[in-house]
């Protein structure tokens, strides 16, 4: 199966395993982040797939506006904003939420190669963060007239499964 850039491929599903070498490359780095998620990250988790991007479609990342889970991407259609859901963030991300410190942990991001995450304040991988059930916006029109569920509709930040 050849890898290409064409935009109608933009999906990695949480079950695709191409990213066996950069889940081991992320999990040989002693870094505190991983106390977060049980010690290491799992190959169904963003950061490795992010990685795998990033060796693999270098055009498709360097084209990349935004990466989203499924519940953030659902949200951000619904209501055009690019909020992102903690849970998700937290679950799948390595986004740090432990009572006294939250965000992303800039120097786990700059050893695993994925500084260039960082820029415009993680912008493509989410600033404005939200905890699940709160508002994260209203149904859009555009969103509004494909669903059949009336404008202005209020639309809570998700879940994760």
């Amino acid at each position: 199966n050849k890898l290409t850039a064409e935009d109608k491929w933009n999906v990695i599903m949480w079950m695709d395993h191409r990213a066996s070498e950069e889940t081991d490359f992320i999990n040989a780095k002693p870094h505190s982040v991983l106390q977060y998620v049980g010690g290491k990250v799992s190959i169904e988790m963003q950061t490795p797939k992010l990685l795998w991007l990033k060796h693999n479609l270098p055009e498709t990342w360097r084209r990349a506006g935004h990466f989203f889970d499924l519940p953030d991407f659902l949200t951000m259609k619904a209501t055009g904003k690019l909020t992102r859901s903690l849970c998700s963030l937290v679950c799948k991300w390595t986004y740090v939420h432990d009572g006294t410190t939250q965000g992303w942990d800039k120097t786990f991001l700059t050893d695993i190669g994925l500084a260039d995450l960082m820029q415009n304040n993680f912008a493509k991988i989410g600033a404005d963060v939200l905890a699940p059930g709160e508002q994260c916006g209203i149904v859009s029109a555009a969103a509004a007239g494909l669903l059949g569920i009336p404008v202005g509709t209020p639309v809570a930040t998700s879940l994760i499964d």
